[in-house]
Order: structure tokens, then C-alpha cells, then sequence
């Protein structure tokens, strides 16, 4: 059940961050960012094509940092949505693009081949990647008629109809303790005039999807306590809700009428503390799991935020925004 948990997550007015200066990548916005599961200093970012008056106003791209985000590579992928590394053979990388598919790298980036064979929609919108089975792969497909979720076993040799056909894929998390339990935000191409999307799950590997709270809707990311994994967050266009529950049943969890969340991390060693990235507000923290949320903007020169990761020590975090990559490092 979806309740309005009133006077829940006030956001407080002082700042508590300052953010490292962007050097880059431009043009953006950077939509997509992973970093190495081991050395935070190395950090990927995606940025999509761009149209503006039906001409294209920028080529999206892949663009590889190793020294924390003051220098960037850019690779020949172009029109990216989506980054995971492989949390095991950290050299593994994933990228998956808006008209070509998923590529992969086996040496961190520097060269890249297409696996894409089996895919019914070679617009990816998002990519997930099992953490105990790295060689599965979920792909969350999002053209204008949309496909629903592909699998892949083999580290993406070969991609099957994981279900949700004919939907677009919003968002896709994976339960970090238990993998098979997957959550997808979804919605259904053919009603264009009412694109708020819906959140199912699957318990099986992604063979069946079960639709959760109905009242839940217009989710553009989602995240996993990795101790709790029945505590779940999504961030709306209405701020973030959280279920406790395995996604059953939902409340509110602040940052309500800040413009919608565009992403949320969760700290990987203290898991009551959360980032949320907003489209016009910034970067919003919490510490005590959403209950409150303080401003983490300091730093930022632009308030669209677009993507966040945080590092495996949850020390080192990135933000992608329409002014480039800015980075924070917590003292100490």
C-alpha cells in the first residue's frame, strides 16, 4: 500500500559536500557512470546523442578516465545509456548504446566488440550484471516500441526474451544477495499519452514478473540496501519511495517537490546513507535511510544531475551532469 507518510524526510538547508571540479567529458549530459570495483581513480562515463530543432546537436559517446576524472579518453562508442563493470574480472566492462546494442571490453576499455546476437532491440536502455555470476547480464531495452528485458548467461554471447515484451525498461536493479530477484520499472509504448511507468518483479531469474505496489509510478532509478535487500528505494518524478518489504508496499521517503530523481546510490558499507540526483535541484544525502535529507551540492556549478556512483568503499563518489563529471572524496 502507498502512503503518503506525512512530515517524513524534511531536507535540511545546509550544505555538507563540496564537489571536485569537472574537466569533463563535454558535451553532456553524462546519463551513465560506473567505476572500477577496485581503484576508484579509474571511472567510465556515457553520454547520449543529443537533438535539438530535429538536427543532431551532439554525438554521444564512452569516455574512460584513470586519474579520478581530470583526464578523459574518449572511445569510438557513440550514443551511450548505460555502464557496469564486472564486479569480479574488474578489466570487464558492459556498455550498452542507443541504436547499436551492448559492447563489451576485456581490457578496461581500450578496444570493444559488439555482443549483441539474440537481441530483439539494439536500444538499451539498461544494463544490470549479476554480482555472484558476473557472466549474467540483463538488458532492459528501450526503443520507441520497446522489447522488455534480454538474459544473457554467457557473459552476452547470446541474449534471450527475458520477458516484459512490447514494454520499455526505465530502470532494472538487481538484489545483490539474492540475484535471481530482480525489480524493473516498465511502461507500455502504445500509450504515449500516459507515460508513467509501473514497477514489477521477478524472483526467477527474470522467467516471470510479478507488477508490485500499483500507486507506484514515473520511477527513473532504483536501488538495493546491499546488507537489507528487502529495502528497496526508487526515485520518482514525486521524490524517492522506499518499501522494506521486498517492494510490496511503499512510502514516502522525502525530496517530493525538488523537479524528480534521476538517480540514487546507496553506500555499499554504511547503507543507511543514500545520494539522490536530482534533474533541477542537485544532489540531495541521507543517513539515516531517507527519513531526512541534507544538501550535497557544494561544489556542483550546475543543479542538473543526471547520474551518481558511488565507490566500492563508498568513500569516492561521481556525478554526471549536464556540465560534465565532478567528483567527491570524503576526508580522512
Amino acid at each position: 500500500m502507498l502512503c503518503a507518510a506525512v512530515g517524513v524526510a524534511a531536507v535540511a538547508t545546509a550544505g555538507n559536500g563540496v564537489w571536485g571540479p569537472s574537466h569533463g567529458p563535454k558535451p553532456g549530459p553524462v546519463v551513465a557512470l560506473a567505476i572500477h570495483p577496485r581503484n576508484p581513480l579509474i571511472v567510465y562515463a556515457g553520454t547520449p546523442h543529443v537533438w535539438e530543432g530535429g538536427q543532431t546537436k551532439s554525438r554521444g559517446a564512452l569516455y574512460r578516465s584513470t586519474n579520478g576524472g581530470r583526464r578523459w579518453i574518449k572511445t569510438p562508442l557513440e550514443g551511450v545509456l548505460a555502464v557496469v563493470v564486472d564486479p569480479r574480472h574488474s578489466e570487464t566492462v558492459y556498455v550498452s548504446t542507443q541504436y547499436e546494442g551492448v559492447f563489451k571490453s576485456l581490457d578496461g576499455g581500450r578496444t570493444w566488440r559488439t555482443v549483441s546476437t539474440g537481441l530483439g532491440d539494439l536500444t538499451v536502455a539498461r544494463l544490470a550484471i549479476d554480482p555472484k555470476r558476473p557472466e549474467t547480464v540483463y538488458a532492459g531495452t528501450g526503443s520507441d516500441y520497446g522489447d522488455g528485458v534480454f538474459k544473457s548467461t554467457d557473459g552476452g554471447r547470446r541474449w534471450r526474451a527475458s520477458g516484459l515484451a512490447d514494454y520499455f525498461v526505465d530502470a532494472v536493479a538487481i538484489d545483490p544477495r539474492t540475484p535471481t530477484t530482480l525489480y524493473a520499472a516498465i511502461w507500455d509504448p502504445q500509450f504515449a499519452n500516459d507515460p508513467e511507468n509501473r514497477l514489477v518483479k521477478s524472483t526467477d531469474g527474470g522467467r516471470s514478473w510479478v507488477e508490485q505496489e500499483p500507486g507506484l509510478r514515473s520511477i527513473g532509478s532504483l536501488a538495493i540496501n546491499p546488507i537489507t535487500a528487502a529495502t528497496v528505494y526508487a526515485g520518482t518524478s514525486r521524490g524517492v519511495f522506499k518499501s522494506t518489504d521486498g517492494g510490496r508496499r511503499w512510502r514516502a521517503a522525502g525530496l517530493a517537490k525538488l523537479g524528480g530523481v534521476a538517480a540514487l546510490v546507496v553506500d555499499p558499507r554504511r547503507p543507511a546513507t543514500l545520494y539522490a540526483a536530482t534533474w533541477r535541484a542537485g544532489v540531495f544525502k541521507s543517513t539515516n535511510g531517507g527519513r531526512s535529507w541534507s544538501r550535497f551540492s557544494r561544489g556542483l556549478t550546475t543543479l542538473s544531475v543526471s547520474a551518481l556512483a558511488v565507490d566500492s568503499s563508498g568513500r569516492v563518489l561521481y556525478a554526471g551532469t549536464d556540465a560534465g563529471v565532478f567528483d567527491y572524496r570524503h576526508p580522512g
